[in-house]
């Protein structure tokens, strides 16, 4: 049984996750001026905003050597997946960039795969020369 720890938050009133591993930088939205115009990750799932400014927060991600930043509604917790509590969607009904579905602290989570985010809808100038920073 394989163990990952992912990174969640929330979007559109909806819980996210992503791959730890695949989170260059986290920080306070309104504190980071480099991405003050990062999108937000429900405009990128065509969810209904449901942001709360101070609760905002940026996360810069980054796979393949690419790297983007967005936004998210906080929390943001560090967690543990194991493979035996992902599952999978069906075929035909899988959600872009959506890879699974678990139950992380008693919420259905929803796990997103991080080279379709950075991808996904239009990627800001200031994005193509991001630092990662571990």
């Amino acid at each position: 049984m394989t163990a990952v720890q992912v990174v969640c938050f929330g979007a559109g009133g909806e819980r996210f996750a992503v791959a730890a591993a695949e989170v260059a930088r986290l920080g306070r939205a309104d504190a980071d001026a480099d991405h003050a115009t990062a999108p937000h990750l429900a405009e990128l799932l065509a969810l209904a905003p449901t942001v709360v400014a101070a609760a905002t927060r940026v996360v810069i991600l980054a796979a393949g050597g690419a790297t983007r930043a967005l936004t998210v509604d906080a929390p943001l917790e560090v967690r543990t997946v194991t493979s035996a509590g992902v599952v999978v969607p069906p075929p035909g009904l899988a959600i872009a960039p959506v890879v699974g579905f678990a139950y992380i602290d008693q919420r259905l989570t929803q796990l997103l795969d991080v080279s379709s985010l950075l991808t996904a809808g239009p990627v800001p100038a200031e994005d193509a020369d991001v630092d990662p920073v571990a």
